[in-house]
């Protein structure tokens, strides 16, 4: 059914002229009268009766009026979505996170949302040890994810996760400030299987190839984030190598009720990080994903360098009441600076 023949029948039933139906439409009697004998060829009824009088709705004309102005308004809400589609302002996002990458996700999801409230967001945990195949078979627009990345993808890397590692406060090597792999050689080494994450299970098996030291691995079942391998690493019972961000990303979280017996120690070695990266499919043309990229990529890396000065400002601030206190302490030993006491 046409919907310009609908439209063109909306305005003749509202004028009850043909002409000044035409007049109003900016085409002429013959190609509109046309349009309507189309339309009731179509129908198999007819919709206006024409005579001496002029022009009147059929019982079916009648019927058909009453419907069609809620068939042309949905016509019209079509072609809106279509276009705010066209523009990137409509639709549904698929977006992947990779494991302990929701912090910073979930801050450009709220963004995005804000900005361009008309398209829909799905969330998607990314856990295998394929996580781009989404990507490739377009189950997903878009995804943040650990190094490295199926070449198939376009990537880009936003910030690392440095490693550290998570061990029993009774541990010898936890009054360390930092541990070289060497240190960890006789340490049972907890790991999660590689299905889980295979990028970071990889990183961590190549940095104790590198070093030439075969791990007493542990293997278990659960998540990162279990409870349970929080309790064994607090037991006693092996140690736990974890990435973690200056933001706040890491696959590892230490629970409350362990907090007071767990540490973490930097993980001292070249090449202890680990690479977060946003991944999208190959020749993207899709606005709507085009400008959730650009807008991540915004946030996040704003989000960083917000982070990274103020820790900046932090140090600088310990280093100058550092010099403070060394200033004030030699000028007293000198002589020079006297002490004024509240009466």
């Amino acid at each position: 059914m046409d919907l310009h023949e609908l439209s063109c029948f909306v305005e003749i039933a509202r004028e009850l002229s043909f002409s000044r139906a035409a007049r109003h439409l900016n085409i002429t009697q013959p190609p509109l009268t046309r349009k309507i004998q189309r339309l009731e060829a179509e129908l198999g009824v007819r919709l206006f009766i024409r005579d001496h009088r002029g022009v009147q709705l059929t019982d079916a004309g009648r019927l058909l009026l009453r419907g069609v102005d809620s068939v042309l308004a949905a016509a019209d809400r079509l072609k809106a979505i279509a276009s705010l589609a066209a523009e990137g302002k409509a639709g549904v996002l698929k977006i992947g996170i990779g494991m302990g990458l929701g912090g910073p996700m979930s801050q450009v999801i709220s963004d995005h949302s804000q900005t361009i409230p008309e398209i829909e967001i799905e969330v998607r945990d990314l856990v295998s040890s394929q996580p781009h195949f989404g990507l490739r078979d377009v189950d997903i627009d878009a995804a943040l994810v650990r190094a490295p990345v199926d070449e198939a993808m376009e990537s880009e890397s936003l910030f690392e996760e440095r490693f550290q590692i998570l061990m029993c406060r009774a541990n010898p090597l936890s009054r360390f400030r930092t541990l070289k792999l060497s240190q960890l050689a006789e340490q049972p080494l907890l790991i999660h299987p590689r299905s889980v994450c295979a990028g970071l299970y990889d990183k961590i098996m190549e940095l104790f190839n590198k070093a030439s030291i075969s791990p007493k691995v542990l293997r278990f079942a659960n998540w990162p984030f279990d409870e349970t391998v929080a309790m064994l690493i607090a037991l006693g019972k092996g140690i736990y190598i974890g990435s973690q961000s200056v933001i706040g990303t890491g696959t590892f979280t230490c629970y409350p009720v362990f907090s007071s017996r767990v540490v973490a120690v930097p993980l001292e070695e070249p090449g202890a990080k680990i690479q977060v990266c946003l991944a999208w499919r190959k020749h993207e043309r899709s606005k709507a994903v085009l400008s959730f990229l650009e807008i991540a990529r915004t946030k996040i890396k704003a989000e960083i360098e917000s982070v990274s000065q103020s820790r900046l400002r932090q140090r600088n601030g310990t280093r100058v009441d550092r010099v403070s206190r060394l200033r004030l302490r030699h000028a007293q030993e000198r002589g020079s600076v006297s002490l004024q006491l509240p009466r």
